[in-house]
């Protein structure tokens, strides 16, 4: 937290790692006056739960719901955005489609969300994996996630692949979890045009993690006023932590400066 805070930044890390890697995240927005809270999700990083797994995608929601909470009962007189990449991103928009109060955020940052996945999985595995669903849904497998996908800086991609918290793999009922919420966030799509609080929306262009296409589709049954988008040729996966970051550091930041 800073003095004399102008804003605060809940953030929600994605799959397989955890909020520790948004540390210089939390520094840029610091500099701005701008706090970050946050927290590891439900199965990763160091929160408690079985590695790689969900019960229930809500889990992920209720968590974000009490990490939201507690900056409201903290800094009740701060504006509160929350922020999301990759799946936090995905979570992050589903939080909002369910969000009763309308009123409770200043504004919404998604980067790169998981509203389609990038790769095609063989039908046959997916076979395998609706049988394991029923009989052994705590049953691990890669997530199918590279370290040289997340990032093009070398440096990025070499802490990752050192990084003892990040996690390389999902269970079967996670997947399937995770699979209906990208369902859901597409059939409520509608719900986030009622709210009273703009969002901004950053794709990696070649992005070979989530459909970059997709981004724009998903953003295109959103009301213009609503949304700022952007759908960034070229950049990898994890905007925040490719070469041209700070670029984007500073999108987010006068966004935020400007919503207050």
């Amino acid at each position: 937290m800073v003095d004399d805070g102008k804003a605060i930044v809940v953030a929600v890390h994605g799959s397989g790692e955890h909020l520790g890697r948004y540390k210089h995240i939390a520094k840029w927005l610091n500099d701005s006056q701008i706090s970050m809270i946050g927290g590891d999700l439900p199965g990763l990083g160091r929160a408690k739960g079985k590695r790689g797994h969900i019960d229930d995608f809500n889990d992920y929601l209720r968590e974000v719901d009490k990490w939201i909470k507690f900056a409201k009962e903290n800094w009740p007189d701060l504006p509160i955005f929350l922020y999301g990449h990759s799946m936090g991103g995905l979570i992050v928009l589903r939080y909002i489609e369910t969000l009763e109060d309308k009123d409770l955020l200043n504004g919404v940052i998604v980067t790169s969300p998981a509203i389609k996945i990038g790769v095609t999985i063989p039908k046959w595995q997916l076979v395998i994996a609706s049988l394991l669903e029923k009989i052994w849904p705590t049953f691990r497998m890669k997530s199918g996630i590279k370290p040289d996908q997340v990032s093009r800086d070398p440096n990025v991609v070499e802490q990752y692949t050192k990084d003892p918290l990040v996690y390389g793999k999902v269970s079967i009922g996670w997947f399937f979890e995770f699979v209906k919420a990208i369902e859901e966030v597409w059939k409520n799509v509608d719900k986030i045009n009622n709210l009273n609080f703009p969002i901004l929306y950053l794709q990696a262009g070649a992005d070979q993690l989530v459909d970059p296409k997709a981004a724009d589709q998903f953003v295109e049954l959103l009301h213009k006023e609503k949304v700022t988008y952007r759908n960034i040729p070229n950049l990898y996966h994890e905007i925040f932590n490719e070469p041209e970051k700070e670029e984007y550091l500073k999108i987010m930041t006068e966004w935020i400066l400007k919503t207050i």
